[in-house]
């Protein structure tokens, strides 16, 4: 089991959106379940009781998302689901629309966990959010607050003095969520918990119909870069990712950080050097911690130490004139085929001279 208390998934959300099967539905919540969200975002205006929805409700963490409808709020609560979160657009210099203040009362009534979703916070001035969103958080006792940047207009650096400057008044605990418009989600993600966020919005491989910052990026980044100690990557997290997005009929590209079956795939003579040597030097993390294999690829640009390691592996050790024989051969084939070479075609050549296991 995973711990990654800071994320909110998004991806069971976009599994309804997506119109998914209740089939696929429950295979995604069983696999969510293991990762070790700290909360677990769905509409509720297309959740539908089934047999497996209970093991979401029973395991916590599931919080429904609503807009500002105190009908809702109630709905919430006869899911018996615990929390909730109120999605809310802000007009500047406005006051709190009715709704939203009706449907924060029902949930104090109710005993639910509130969430106040601000969409487009990063479109507000920070005194605005101050004067007019904090009081009304602290009057109905709102547990958490979301920073939505869901234009994705902004970037790490002006989002952690905005982030940092909230946590300093803030009378609940805060959040972010943002979209991956310019290809900045992660970057922003990590920025959020650098300035303070409890939680930032995620979902597996940043699925979404705008893109939320991957999942699988952002606890590697946490327990990497930020050196959170409590962070725990569940074993093969790459496999557990692409059954997940599978579920979508989606799959991972190759070289995907994090989850990608290639990134720990070594070509050049050099580079392999160094890999043999200490993996450190060109991997910022061991491929077994995420579940992947590294492997040598044999591609123009690779060398004898590489033809060497491939060939020991199936049972064949040359001296220094053969590999230079062969790789002569093997480049002239790659080149041709504009793609690596495969063990097969490797032992092919070595068959047609006359070298065999």
């Amino acid at each position: 089991m995973g711990n990654c208390w800071f994320c909110n998934d998004q991806t069971l959300s976009e599994g309804y959106i997506a119109g998914l099967t209740p089939r696929k539905l429950s295979s995604l919540s069983k696999q969510l379940l293991t990762l070790g969200f700290g909360t677990i975002d769905i509409p509720m205006a297309k959740a539908v009781p089934k047999p497996w929805f209970s093991k979401l409700i029973e395991s916590g963490l599931i919080r429904g998302r609503i807009r500002p409808c105190a009908k809702q709020v109630k709905w919430v609560k006869q899911f018996g689901i615990k929390q909730v979160s109120i999605t809310y657009l802000h007009l500047p210099e406005q006051d709190f629309s009715n709704r939203l203040v009706r449907a924060l009362e029902m949930g104090q009534e109710l005993d639910l966990d509130l969430c106040v979703d601000l969409q487009n916070a990063s479109t507000l001035s920070l005194s605005e959010i101050e004067n007019n969103i904090f009081p009304v958080l602290e009057k109905y006792q709102v547990q958490s607050f979301c920073f939505g940047d869901m234009d994705g207009l902004l970037e790490p650096l002006h989002l952690y003095e905005s982030l940092s400057r909230l946590k300093q008044r803030i009378p609940c605990r805060l959040e972010f969520c943002g979209t991956n418009h310019y290809g900045l989600a992660t970057a922003n993600a990590v920025s959020a918990l650098q300035a303070g966020a409890e939680s930032v919005a995620t979902s597996v491989g940043g699925i979404g119909k705008w893109g939320y910052a991957p999942f699988e990026e952002v606890t590697m980044a946490a327990k990497h870069l930020l050196q959170q100690a409590d962070v725990r990557i569940k074993a093969e997290l790459a496999a557990h990712c692409t059954e997940i997005l599978g579920c979508f009929g989606l799959t991972p590209e190759t070289n995907k950080p994090v989850i990608g079956s290639n990134i720990f795939a070594h070509e050049s003579g050099l580079h392999i050097f160094g890999i043999t040597k200490n993996p450190s030097l060109y991997e910022p993390f061991s491929p077994d911690e995420v579940g992947v294999k590294r492997h040598l690829v044999l591609g123009k640009h690779s060398g004898t130490t590489s033809l060497k390691i491939k060939l020991e592996e199936v049972g064949l050790q040359l001296e220094e004139p053969i590999l230079q024989f062969l790789l002569s051969k093997v480049r002239r084939m790659v080149i041709r085929q504009k793609k690596p070479l495969t063990v097969q075609q490797l032992l092919k050549i070595c068959q047609m001279e006359g070298i065999n296991p």
